[in-house]
């Protein structure tokens, strides 16, 4: 996976607001392990291909979604969550 941030000094409107923003690429067949963000809500806008995305509620239970371009996905704070690029030809763009 690739990963680019976005900063203050390119996106100044973001000083102060608890926003992040960050470019993600996908190799084929790629995977960004479970993972969770103690003080942010993750908003995930695929750009392109398709993406297999999930996370697990506080009761343990794993919610899993197939995103195609254009989609958008809320990733709740707190909670464990990953994505997958399934297509093993064509990297996905977030």
């Amino acid at each position: 996976m690739y990963y680019n941030k976005g900063y203050k000094a390119e996106f100044p409107v973001l000083d102060g607001q608890g926003v992040s923003l960050a470019v993600l690429q996908f190799p084929p067949g790629s995977v960004n392990p479970p993972h969770y963000h103690s003080r942010a809500t993750g908003l995930f806008l695929l750009l392109e291909g398709v993406l297999e995305v999930g996370f697990v509620d506080t009761k343990g239970v794993l919610y899993t979604q197939r995103l195609k371009a254009g989609d958008i996905f809320l990733f709740p704070k707190g909670l464990q969550h990953y994505q997958y690029n399934f297509d093993i030809r064509e990297k996905q763009l977030v």
